[in-house]
């Protein structure tokens, strides 16, 4: 099974956040998703929301944030993804998207499952769906290529969940048999039980992201934020999920 970690860049300070970013890579973890503030305010929970106002206070340049995630990318294996979520107002202008690097796939939060991207970027997108958009759509067809699947584990925000949306196994098995991608689960994945029902569905990997945000801030509420700190709280979290 896959593990995906969400983090939003600039949280914590930006050289915490690239910090956190290459030792999640260094541990291994199969995809980072990585928000950009402010990438989703409508769908985030409150922990995501916080996450977003701590980045948006480090006052990252656009330069910053693209050779940031550059230097990221030196720390990413090739069996390893990155996925940058964002918004069309972010990449709209030429000169933006020439200077934002490749990666394994963009989702636009601001746009819909079914509009094509309104510009040329050479990073493939991820297509987002929910279990209810993929079940009661007929002919289900992406507006354009794309790299992966993000699927919603349960509908509604971003948070711990523990309820299943009984029509997610569904989904996945109708996104299985239209399509030959991988599909990542999210939203409401929180500790070891969410990934072993992800699996056992039939999805690829699980997305996690307010249950590690929160893990980290309260983790550095109670030390002193250093390298030693960010790599020791990571090894910790990601033996919680027992799958390091």
């Amino acid at each position: 099974m896959k593990i995906g970690i969400y983090h939003t860049l600039g949280d914590f300070g930006l050289k915490n956040s690239f910090l956190i970013l290459k030792h999640l890579l260094n541990a291994k973890v199969d995809l980072l998703e990585i928000g950009l503030p402010f990438s989703d305010p409508l769908l985030d929970g409150t922990i995501i929301q916080d996450s977003h106002k701590r980045a948006l206070n480090s006052m990252l340049s656009w330069s910053e944030t693209c050779n940031t995630l550059s230097e990221l990318k030196n720390y990413c294996n090739s069996e390893q993804q990155i996925s940058i979520m964002t918004t069309t107002q972010l990449l709209y202008t030429e000169e933006r998207r020439a200077s934002f690097p490749k990666f394994s796939g963009l989702l636009f939060s601001d746009l819909n499952y079914n509009k094509k991207i309104p510009f040329l970027i050479s990073t493939p997108r991820v297509w987002f769906l929910t279990p209810e958009i993929v079940l009661n759509e007929e002919n289900l067809v992406p507006p354009e290529n794309f790299s992966m699947i993000y699927l919603t584990r349960v509908h509604g925000i971003t948070g711990n969940k523990n309820e299943l949306n009984l029509s997610t196994e569904k989904a996945i098995s109708k996104l299985k048999q239209k399509f030959n991608s991988d599909i990542w689960l999210g939203f409401g994945i929180s500790h070891r039980d969410h990934i072993l029902e992800a699996k056992e569905i039939g999805a690829t990997g699980v997305i996690i992201g307010s249950a590690f945000v929160d893990y980290m801030n309260k983790t550095f509420s109670e030390s002193k934020i250093s390298e030693s700190v960010i790599q020791s709280a990571i090894e910790k979290f990601l033996l919680l999920l027992n799958i390091s």
